[in-house]
């Protein structure tokens, strides 16, 4: 019995990360291959790009559910990148990836709404972790905006909602 439920829950599972989107940004091929290989055996939806340019015209086209952003690329501005993408698509969550962490950039991130923000370099199993834990936050989120249904406006800052959520539910000291 056991057996038939552990494969229940590893097939919805796979199902689930089967059918999300994830955007991995990056200028160095070393990294993006490195990112498919972890990736590839757990998650099937997962793109590539080398520069900004070319993620925000993918995160224009369509819809991904995470985005991987390396933070310092040559000519280019993270932050920027982040700001754009929670801009256009503000359920997608992103986690920044960095070989140059500083905490101003840190703080910019929380306040712009980053998933994450990760100092290089960083293993394949912790690629994989941060992905799975970010894709579950985003599902969380979904689940709780909708039972806000009620709520005219949309949640800016869903971590906080979620946070919020369990602080209600607990009982009073």
């Amino acid at each position: 019995m056991r057996d038939e439920t552990d494969f229940k829950v590893a097939s919805a599972v796979a199902a689930m990360n089967n059918a999300r989107r994830i955007l991995v940004v990056s200028d160095k091929e070393a990294v993006r291959s490195g990112y498919l290989q972890s990736l590839d055996g757990v998650f099937r939806n997962v793109e590539f790009v080398s520069d900004e340019s070319c993620a925000m015209d993918a995160v224009e086209q369509q819809p991904f559910d995470l985005v991987l952003l390396d933070l310092w690329k040559p000519g280019t501005d993270g932050l920027a990148a982040l700001r754009s993408i929670k801009q256009r698509r503000p359920q997608t969550e992103v986690v920044i990836i960095t070989g140059a962490p500083t905490v101003a950039n840190a703080k910019e991130a929380v306040r712009l709404g980053v998933y994450d923000y990760v100092a290089k370099p960083i293993s394949p199993q912790e690629i994989i972790c941060l992905a799975s834990c970010a894709l579950t936050q985003k599902s969380w989120t979904i689940h709780r905006t909708s039972d806000l249904a009620g709520v005219s406006e949309p949640a800016s800052a869903p971590s906080l909602l979620t946070a919020g959520a369990r602080v209600s539910r607990q009982p009073p000291s």
